[in-house]
């Protein structure tokens, strides 16, 4: 009986320290990701008001030359 329970732990242990560096790793990289998500985020808040910015100026120009040919 006292085998049987020998074996039982060779072949639980190394799947168990497997799993636990896996688990740190994952932790590890769940922050990484959510640094990563913050990034992107900004990056893309930054592009949409960007092009906003160019379409307003865009729109501007467009209705002040049409005024100008309006005028003339």
């Amino acid at each position: 009986m006292i085998e049987a329970i020998q074996v039982a732990l060779i072949a639980a242990v190394p799947p168990t320290i497997v799993a636990g560096a896996a688990l740190i790793a994952s932790i590890s990289n769940h922050q990484k990701i959510n640094e990563l998500h913050v990034i992107v985020n900004s990056r893309l808040t930054e592009l949409l008001d960007s092009n906003k910015r160019a379409d307003i100026a865009e729109g501007r120009a467009e209705g002040v030359k049409s005024e100008q040919d309006r005028t003339k």
